[in-house]
């Protein structure tokens, strides 16, 4: 497709070399020039995509702040809560069957009982 050979004349060897000269300081320069663009294209498009995820994460912010997001004393598990829990399920399971758990409460105790006597669920 392309001949990468360069033919022309001249009417001295230097005026050859001069030219020959000119056309490849004229090359470099074009393909700095490609060069020069597509890097700026590059880091143009990677500041863009940082500023969308900073742009993200600022208004995440801004509604986590709308929401005042706060977490409630004892909503956290902590050892004694883990007790708690532990306390309940025993007398939970040890009461009568009148009393109803919420959906998440039963499910949460049958876990518990499969976790530590998963031949107890089989039996039922």
């Amino acid at each position: 497709m392309f001949d990468n050979r360069l033919s022309f004349s001249a009417e001295t060897p230097k005026v050859a070399q001069n030219t020959l000269i000119q056309f490849i300081a004229f090359i470099s320069a074009k393909a700095f020039e490609l060069n020069k663009n597509v890097f700026q294209l590059m880091i143009s498009q990677k500041i863009e995509a940082l500023s969308n995820e900073k742009q993200a994460i600022e208004h995440s912010l801004k509604n986590q702040k709308a929401l005042n997001i706060r977490v409630v004393p004892g909503t956290l598990p902590t050892g004694n809560r883990q007790n708690q829990v532990s306390s309940n399920t025993t007398s939970a399971s040890a009461s009568s069957p009148s009393q109803s758990l919420d959906a998440t409460s039963a499910l949460f105790m049958v876990n518990l009982i499969y976790v530590f006597n998963p031949n107890k669920l089989k039996n039922n």
